[in-house]
């Protein structure tokens, strides 16, 4: 059973000499669904960013869980991510060690990830496997190619569920 979910504020910021920008779409606010001493499940809304971007002052789930945490002396450590118009949950790990741990597992495929999407059009093969390359840059990722030795290959497999008139249904993991 989940913890009572926890709202994190968010802080409002703009560039300096830029004019009024759009609000996101999402809350405000962080849910927290799971906490204890090691790790942190949030519920992360499409639009924002897991992780903070290079040169971008854009709120990321990691900047906000962090700021809440410094509060209390902890701090939040990236285990995995998910794309910024992706909503769903995110582990964040506390320590180090459970970090590492947690990082591990993934690796392993351990966790077993499901995603639900429904896409505009049809796609022609009813399953399939998206394969892409990443670099790791300090805290950022950049995509890359099969040649760059230091790219870690990423692996999206999905299958079609359903077919709607103009969309498909996808299970992806």
């Amino acid at each position: 059973m989940l913890a009572a979910v926890k709202k994190v504020p968010r802080k409002r910021s703009y560039r300096s000499g830029t004019q009024h920008r759009r609000q996101p779409r999402f809350s405000r606010e962080l849910a927290i669904l799971y906490e204890d001493d090691a790790v942190v499940a949030v519920n992360k809304p499409a639009g924002l960013l897991a992780v903070p971007v290079e040169g971008s002052d854009a709120p990321s789930a990691l900047s906000l869980l962090s700021a809440d945490l410094k509060a209390q002396r902890q701090r939040a450590l990236v285990v995995h991510r998910i794309d910024r118009f992706t909503s769903g949950v995110l582990l964040f790990a506390k320590t180090k060690p459970d970090r590492d741990a947690l990082v591990r597992q993934f690796l392993a495929h351990t966790p077993v990830r499901q995603y639900f999407a429904v896409v505009r059009g049809h796609l022609s093969a009813k399953q399939g496997m998206l394969v892409h390359y990443f670099r790791r840059e300090g805290m950022y990722q950049r995509l890359s190619t099969v040649r760059d030795s230091k790219a870690a290959r990423a692996e999206l497999k999905y299958s079609v569920e359903r077919s709607l008139r103009a969309h498909s249904c996808e299970l992806r993991w």
